[in-house]
């Protein structure tokens, strides 16, 4: 058979292989297509990673930082609760009155004291007198000590087998006296 048309089987090869190029290209550029989109999905995963490291870094700092602060916030409390208890105990500590404060002898006469202790600026005097008229000297000399303040008769007792009369005297003593 005599081709009659040489160009038109020129046409039809040229339409083959472009055919052939287009479908052998087609999977290739399918594959660039997705290798670069792999490529683009793994780099924003390495990304995120790092991202995610760094903000596990951060969280595992603050909690240190929380376990440490909760931590001192537990000694200080300790220490508060301690300090708030060594404050009780020593308010609750009995303390020498200062021998200085009481009166000398002659206000002393017929006044026998028992029991004298303080508690920080809260003082008391347990004693005993023969006559109830021997006490007033003895208040009056201690009235005028000038650590002593808000003197006043908290008990008389009287005894009546020994006429003796017990008596409890309380007072303050002023800063500068302890």
């Amino acid at each position: 058979m005599i081709n009659l048309l040489p160009w038109r089987e020129e046409v039809t090869r040229s339409k083959r292989r472009q055919l052939v190029t287009r479908i052998a290209l087609l999977p290739i550029v399918v594959l660039l297509g997705a290798g670069g989109m792999f490529l683009l999905e793994y780099r924003n995963q390495v990304q995120l990673q790092q991202q995610l490291n760094v903000i596990n870094t951060q969280v595992n700092v603050l909690k240190q930082a929380h376990a440490d602060a909760v931590d001192l916030q537990q000694k200080q409390q300790l220490w508060r609760d301690k300090l708030s208890l060594l404050h009780h105990y020593q308010a609750l500590r009995e303390q020498p009155l200062p021998l200085d404060i009481l009166p000398h002898k002659p206000a002393m006469q017929g006044v026998h004291l028992l029991l004298y202790s303080c508690q920080l600026s809260a003082c008391e005097i347990n004693g005993v007198v023969r006559k109830i008229h021997q006490l007033r000297p003895f208040m009056d000399e201690l009235s005028h000590v000038p650590s002593v303040e808000e003197l006043q008769i908290k008990q008389l007792l009287p005894d009546r087998g020994n006429n003796e009369t017990l008596f409890t005297l309380s007072f303050q003593l002023v800063s500068d006296a302890l």
